[in-house]
């Protein structure tokens, strides 16, 4: 079995773990698996997680744009007369 030298995902350190076996770090006892590559593990998790979801499709016209809804706006206030601001 082929094996790799990985760091550890939580403490950093080195080791050295077989593809495919589940590990502890001799340093911090995390879990490490290292995953052989083209094995389509993630493949089958893929089609399970699909096979309990629904996917909906919209098929013909897409509806009318909407408008985005905007706060009304206060009244204006009152402005001051250009001579109060001389004095």
């Amino acid at each position: 079995m082929a094996e790799s030298t990985v760091p550890c995902p939580h403490c950093k350190v080195s080791i050295t773990v077989p593809v495919g076996k589940l590990i502890h770090c001799p340093e911090c006892g995390g879990e490490v698996r290292v995953h052989a590559v083209g094995t389509g593990e993630e493949e089958e998790a893929l089609k399970r997680l699909l096979s309990s979801v629904k996917i909906v499709e919209r098929v013909g016209d897409s509806p009318a744009p909407r408008k985005p809804r905007t706060a009304p706006k206060p009244p204006p206030s009152p402005k001051r007369p250009w001579w109060k601001f001389w004095g």
